[in-house]
Order: structure tokens, then sequence, then C-alpha cells
């Protein structure tokens, strides 16, 4: 007689995930967070101990220089070699999703700030091209997912995003952004919590290739006894 045999068992191969890679912060103590600033102005910033989203949080509080243009701080999660990511020992970089709580306290000459994912590798700052206006007074959570090279712009120099498992070390971070293109001083006073970056990583080499080897398996259901 033939029946069919449930041989997936028989036939199982163990499948390569797709690997994931995760920063975040919620505290934001300074001795975890370096900090840098591109352009002509002046900025204070620091760890605030309580009104957060909840508890501690981050406030950047900058001012613009007139008729100078962007004025950008980075602020760095991580001081630590465990707290960048590195392409050659944890693989390639298929994208990024990043997410931050933000709320504006204020503005001079109207100027909301830009809010976007910072990523530095080398000596080269790159900003999240398409970010975020913070024009919100209350916590609000602003999220983007599957970043790649192309969605972002250096902002301290020439040269691309390199996710690849030859690219440098890279460590993330968020970028708060205000300009100034006439004779006005311009800034703005912010607030950031809860900040979160997930790397999504390349499978594995041969995963697609064994995902292919499991098809025909599960197909071989036809048993003769």
């Amino acid at each position: 007689m033939k029946y069919l045999l449930p041989v997936m068992a028989i036939c199982a191969v163990p499948l390569a995930a797709h690997g994931a890679s995760t920063f975040s912060d919620g505290t934001f103590n300074p001795s975890n967070w370096g900090f840098e600033t591109i352009g002509s102005g002046t900025v204070t910033f620091g760890q605030i101990a309580a009104g957060g989203n909840p508890g501690q949080y981050r406030q950047i509080d900058q001012v613009v220089n007139q008729n100078t243009g962007w004025f950008y701080s980075f602020s760095r999660y991580g001081t630590t070699m465990p707290t960048r990511y590195e392409p050659a020992v944890s693989g390639a970089i298929a994208s990024v999703d990043f997410s931050i709580d933000s709320r504006t306290i204020s503005v001079l000459s109207g100027q909301v700030p830009g809010i976007g994912l910072g990523i530095k590798q080398g000596s080269l700052v790159f900003m999240q091209t398409a970010f975020f206006n913070g024009f919100a007074n209350t916590w609000t959570t602003y999220s983007v997912n599957s970043l790649t090279p192309a969605s972002f712009s250096c902002i301290n120099g020439a040269g691309s995003l390199d996710f690849s498992a030859s690219g440098a070390p890279i460590r993330f971070g968020f970028i708060t952004a205000n300009a100034s293109f006439s004779a006005t001083t311009t800034g703005s006073v912010s607030d950031y919590d809860n900040f979160f970056v997930n790397v999504v990583q390349v499978p594995a080499p041969g995963a697609l290739a064994l995902l292919g080897l499991s098809v025909p398996c599960l197909l071989r259901r036809r048993a003769r006894v």
C-alpha cells in the first residue's frame, strides 16, 4: 500500500536566519555618549534627571550664527567597543531601523529642529536625508525603517556609507539640525528619549542555497512500504 509520510522532520534543513543587532538607551548617562558639532554655532547639552518619557532624557540647546548655513549636533551612542557595529565581525548590513522620542521646548526665529539618525564611519558623519521636523511640543515618537546607504548624506565632507563586510566600524546616534541662511540667528531647544537602532544584517553565506535545498525536500512526500 502507499500512503503519505510527514517527511518534513526527515528532510528538515537548518536555515541561517537574518541576523539583527540593536543599540538602545533611555537614560543618556553622559559617560555613554560622545558628542560633536558640525557648522558655525554654539550648543549646550546634557542629561536631565527627570521629566522624560519616562525618567532621564537628553536636552540639546543650540544657536546657529547668522547666514552660516547648517549647524549639526551629533550625539554618538556608545564609548566602548561593544557599542559600535563592526561589519567585518558581525556581517554586512542590509538596512537599519531607527526611532527616537522627541519634543521641542522652544525655537529661535521660528526654526524648528531637524531630527534624524546619525552614523559615523571613519572620520565621516552621515545624516538621514529625509529627516524629521520637530514641530511637536509634547513627547512624540519619530521612526523610520529600512534605511540603506542611499538614505544618508555626508555632512562633514565627501563620501558614502559602506554597509558591506569590508566597511569600517560604525557608530550610531542622532543628529539635531538647525540652519541660518540670512542675517538672522536661529536655533532651538529640544529633548530626546528612548533612542533605538535596529541593524538588519545580510543573511549568512549559504542561507539562500539552503532554502533552495529545503523546497524539493519538502516535495518528496510520497513513500512506499
